[in-house]
Order: structure tokens, then sequence, then C-alpha cells
């Protein structure tokens, strides 16, 4: 991935934002677009084309160093709970392929060619789980360390922000979108409101109200290690008894 590849840079309005996979940024790239005169803002496929989107991105300008050392251009970003965050990203784009249920994505897509290397890798190393499954999931992406493996959609947070090198001017957390969304909207100057799931026609995979039923004691232990910068970076609670397992 090239360096600051999801940065956003807006040259009219002199900001960047760094969008967030997994922590609404379908709809913040809509706010992007919206910002800079589209009037389809609010078409998803649009929003996440680099070419036909018409967002200008950080790692594609002549001197991105300087755009980032700039202290005169703020940086935005929006994170959420890790553990909500990689549940999302699997209930997404890996548990439909599991499930059999195949929706837009046909058996060529990027996320197939995932889900088949996790499948490989649990007739491999754990044969007695049946199918794919988030415990499967997870014990791959710690065990494994390939161009899969790295995708943005369960990249940690602080590796892909690059907050032990970018200067932040607001951070704001999916959980207190409510409050944290109209704020940043105010300090780039958008004058609409954060669009809903429903307007940039994206269905929610609502992780946060399956906790339970994806979640025991294992699965809380790997995420916990896997993104334990995530969780003293921004300042999310662990759930320490996994730890101590």
């Amino acid at each position: 991935m090239k360096d600051f590849f999801n940065f956003i840079y807006m040259e009219k309005q002199s900001f960047i934002f760094a969008y967030n996979p997994k922590v609404a940024c379908t709809n913040w790239k809509c706010i992007m677009r919206y910002l800079n005169g589209a009037e389809d803002y609010l078409k998803p496929a649009l929003a996440h084309n680099r070419v036909e989107s018409g967002l200008s991105f950080v790692s594609d300008q002549a001197n991105p160093i300087g755009l980032i050392d700039d202290n005169s251009i703020p940086k935005y970003a929006f994170v959420r709970n890790p553990y909500t965050r990689i549940l999302s990203a699997y209930l997404n784009k890996i548990e439909p392929y599991a499930e059999g249920v195949r929706g837009l994505n046909d058996d060529n897509s990027y996320f197939y060619k995932v889900f088949t290397e996790v499948d490989e890798y649990r007739c491999k190393e754990l044969p007695l789980e049946s199918k794919v499954n988030f415990y499967c999931f997870l014990s791959w992406l710690t065990n494994v360390n390939d161009v899969h493996t790295r995708n943005e959609h369960w990249l940690p947070q602080v590796e892909l922000l690059k907050v032990d090198r970018v200067d932040y001017t607001f951070i704001g957390k999916l959980e207190n979108l409510v409050k944290d969304a109209p704020t940043l909207l105010q300090n780039i100057g958008c004058d609409i409101d954060f669009p809903s799931q429903k307007k940039v026609s994206f269905a929610p995979t609502n992780a946060t109200s399956k906790i339970e039923k994806y979640y025991t004691e294992q699965e809380f232990k790997l995420v916990s290690a896997l993104y334990l910068p995530d969780f003293k970076s921004f300042g999310y609670d662990l759930i320490t008894d996994a730890l101590e397992l």
C-alpha cells in the first residue's frame, strides 16, 4: 500500500481527511464528493472509485510529505472500537462467501480470493472447523502475513492512519457519531447533515449488536492482541479477561 493512500486531499477547502474502512467511510467519501460539487455525491460506487470519484489523494500528489508536514492544513479522521470494526469487516467481506451468499460479488472478486485463502488456511491449520467462521478469520489474520492480511479493511487503524507520523487536528469516534460528525462537518465547512446508511445505499452490518453472537473468549483474546495499539491509542477499553487467558 502506498504511503497516505487513503488520505483524501481537499485542495480547495485546504484540509486532509484520512478515510478508515468500516468506519462510515462510504458516508464520509460522499461528503467529500459533495464538497467537490458532485451532484451524484450519494452514489457509493462512485465514492469508492478512485478514478471516477473526482477525489484527490495525498499519495498521488507531487509532494505528499510536504502536505502531511504542512501544519496549516488540518488533518481529520474517524476511528472505531476494534472489536466491532473487525467483526463488521468479517460480516461484510468474508461471511457472505462462507454462508454461500454471493450478493453482488462474483467468484472473480477480490474478496472471494481472500475468502479462498482463509479457507485454505482453515483446511490446513483448523481442520476441526467445518467452515470459515469468525475465529478462523481471526486466526488467519494472526498467523499469516501477506498482501491479503494487510488489506485496509482490517489493517490496524494506527497503521492505516499513521498516527505516529500525522499530527491530527481532530479524530472522531464512530460510537460518538451523533456528536462528532457535526463537529467535523462544521470544521470542514459542510452545510449538509451527515448522510444515513440508507441515503448512501449501504446496508449496515450491525456489528455492535452481534458481539455476543460472534465473540467468545478466544475471539476476544485474538482481537485484543491483534489491535492492542488501536485500543491504547484511541482510548477503547480492552476485554482484560481475554488477555489473561
